[in-house]
């Protein structure tokens, strides 16, 4: 192998594709990049099983041939050098030899007979969606998202189509968020279930590109392509839960705060509430407030008035602090709506006037 390459576009494609390696105690390879000089194009790749990354630059190719390097040793050498100018490699004596910017190292490769292939979707639903509208979805609802993989649906996010809108949703059984995004160009597709940990990637990925991608997926596989980047993750094989049996219809209460307000109450809290995120609200119409407590045994205990609007019902109801916090990235509204559906019943929260999205969050036992 021999090849001249841009250094700024290879950095910047090192940096993609190295999200994917890592440490793999089985399989030391795994933590390396696959690099292949061929045809005019170094293609880079990089997988752990679970997702694989792939990612092609323009190149002068004097020798094509094929190493496999460590992605953090290679990436780290790569940022040494200045910006701008090219970078040449070369392999010798089982070493991939990098020069630029007056510097060069010699990196010892690994076995690239034993680096896996990329999976490839050759068949199954398409779609070309823009990725600012799937890193929109997935960001507004992953947090919601078990974070043990028992039940592997709910560990996942889960994205099908309705009414022409792409819906998002997440759950671990406590709370549950959906984001309804519509798309510019129409999509018809049933339904999949991107493991959580995979999503974290995927959108690193397409946060990278401003315009639309390609998604492919079938029943275990889907991928995502764009200018040259091809990114693949497995699906979970699962069924997501009926969760609209779930949300409340009518409400007895209704609070309407400025985002800010409520905000920072519930961030003071976190100083008080107990090792349980436990906060109480004590809704009062006819006295027109709502009042805010924590309490713990070790720190001390808060009351806090927040101004409020208010109909319905006097109400007390106990939340875990960290799940009403974990919305508010969700909800671009200067105002926010609590409905309540009664003592021990689920609370829903949404920004006033958007019905793109909302958030479910089950109450404490006091």
């Amino acid at each position: 192998m021999k090849a001249e390459v841009s250094k700024d576009q290879l950095f910047q494609k090192v940096g993609l594709v190295e999200k994917a390696s890592g440490k793999h105690l089985t399989l030391p390879v795994l933590q390396g990049i696959y690099i292949e000089a061929n045809d005019g194009t170094v293609t880079l790749r990089a997988t752990n099983l679970d997702i694989g990354i792939e990612a092609m630059v323009p190149a002068k190719v004097e020798e094509e041939g094929v190493v496999v390097v460590p992605g953090a040793v290679f990436g780290q050498v790569l940022a040494s050098l200045a910006q701008g100018g090219m970078v040449k490699f070369e392999l010798q004596d089982s070493h991939l030899v990098v020069g630029g910017s007056g510097s060069t190292t010699r990196i010892k490769c690994l076995d690239h007979e034993d680096f896996p292939k990329l999976p490839r979707v050759d068949d199954g639903v398409t779609l070309v969606v823009e990725a600012n509208d799937l890193v929109s979805g997935i960001r507004s609802v992953w947090y919601s998202a078990s974070t043990s993989t028992i039940k592997p649906e709910l560990a996942s996010v889960y994205i099908y189509e309705d009414h022409g809108s792409m819906v998002f949703a997440a759950t671990d059984s406590f709370r549950l968020a959906e984001k309804r995004v519509r798309p510019k160009k129409a999509v018809d597709f049933n339904s999949l279930l991107i493991p959580i940990k995979n999503t974290i990637d995927m959108v690193r990925v397409l946060e990278t590109h401003d315009g639309d991608v390609e998604v492919l997926f079938n029943e275990n596989q889907l991928s995502i392509t764009f200018d040259g980047v091809y990114f693949t993750s497995r699906l979970i094989d699962g069924t997501f839960p009926d969760y609209g049996q779930i949300v409340p219809k009518d409400f007895v209460t209704e609070t309407i705060f400025l985002k800010q307000d409520i905000h920072n109450t519930l961030k003071k809290t976190t100083i008080f509430s107990d090792k349980f995120n436990q906060v109480s609200f004590k809704i009062e119409p006819n006295k027109k407030k709502v009042t805010i407590h924590a309490e713990s045994a070790e720190v001390g205990e808060m009351s806090d008035t927040v101004p409020a609007t208010i109909e319905g019902d006097d109400l007390e109801i106990s939340f875990n602090q960290k799940y009403l916090m974990d919305s508010f990235q969700s909800i671009p509204a200067d105002s926010v709506v609590f409905s309540f559906s009664g003592p021990g019943k689920p609370m829903v929260m949404k920004g006033v006037s958007d019905d793109s999205f909302y958030y479910l969050v089950m109450p404490m036992n006091k």
